[in-house]
């Protein structure tokens, strides 16, 4: 059990980092929520005892915020939405907080793969941040899916999925959107 804690604070660490490279890009705010909801989430469950599940429902409308341009009402709106799915999904059936963290997973990943498209089509050209984005929060969506599922379970789970998410974090700590970018030979449609 205690190899579970060291991978669980590793991981923790690593994330930590990925803010300080995407600093002065439009995804700061995006790895900075990433970076501090597991920071928040596990001092906010020691503390105070709740349920992690319910933290990550409140951490993925951050990332949703922080993707998209929303007035003020909408970001209240989305907000008083997570409030009362996630108090709906906890009363009735704690399980649903995996199922609504995997709605929001998926639509992130919709966002990230939208903006994906219009920097594929705006500049003809491929980033590997945005691949590595995509692969990253599909993975994500696939974690839940499995939890929701119980395809594999407890300490199995965790040790994969975390390993994936400290080497992405590992990954997003040298690569940003001014990474490399791969141009796409085009030809004249006459």
């Amino acid at each position: 059990m205690i190899i579970y804690l060291y991978i669980a604070y590793i991981s923790i660490i690593i994330w930590l980092l990925p803010p300080i490279k995407q600093y002065k890009t439009e995804y700061f705010f995006f790895f900075l929520v990433l970076a501090l909801s597991d920071v928040i989430t596990l001092v906010f469950s020691l503390l105070f005892h709740l349920n992690t599940q319910i933290m990550y429902a409140f951490s993925t409308a951050f990332l949703i915020v922080s993707l998209v341009r929303l007035d003020k009402i909408k970001i209240a709106l989305l907000f008083i939405a997570t409030g009362l799915l996630t108090i709906l999904c906890w009363i009735y059936n704690s399980k649903l907080l995996f199922v609504l963290y995997a709605m929001f997973s998926f639509i992130i990943l919709l966002i990230i793969t939208f903006q994906f498209l219009q920097n594929l089509i705006l500049k003809n050209s491929i980033s590997i941040f945005f691949v590595f984005l995509i692969a990253y929060e599909f993975s994500l969506l696939l974690k839940n899916i499995v939890i929701v599922t119980n395809i594999i379970q407890g300490l199995t789970l965790f040790f994969v999925t975390t390993t994936f998410e400290i080497v992405f974090g590992i990954i997003f700590t040298f690569v940003n959107i001014n990474t490399k970018v791969y141009k796409l030979p085009v030809k004249d449609i006459e």
